[in-house]
């Protein structure tokens, strides 16, 4: 017996930005990313939260990403790159408005994290 699986397109949407990105040794421990890639910000207002997504390498770095202030619309993401729980100074921490520069910054702090593991 086949089992028919329901996708809805905020998942459908969310595996999009996410599928195509090699986290190597990276645990994606927090992900209630909602967003629609098909839909405009403005209609998502809700999804738009400061925990949204997080992934941690070896308990020594930690990828966040938020929007800040939480569904305002008129916010931003904002992905910081932590060493070691020091959120006091991140080694990386950018914003941005849309999921294409999101997911460019995310590419960006992987590769900062591989550079230092050496992986």
């Amino acid at each position: 017996m086949r089992k028919i699986l329901k996708i809805n397109k905020i998942t459908e949407g969310r595996d999009l930005m996410f599928d195509d990105i090699n986290f190597k040794n990276g645990n994606i421990v927090y992900d209630d990313f909602q967003i629609d890639t098909k839909l405009p910000l403005e209609k998502q207002a809700d999804n738009l939260k400061e925990d949204m997504f997080q992934v941690r390498f070896l308990n020594k770095y930690t990828i966040d990403i938020g929007w800040y202030p939480c569904t305002d619309i008129n916010g931003k993401f904002i992905i910081y790159l932590i060493k070691e729980y020091n959120w006091e100074e991140p080694l990386y921490k950018e914003s941005c408005r849309s999921i294409e520069e999101l997911k460019q910054h995310l590419i960006k702090c992987v590769n900062i994290v591989e550079t230092q593991l050496n992986i």
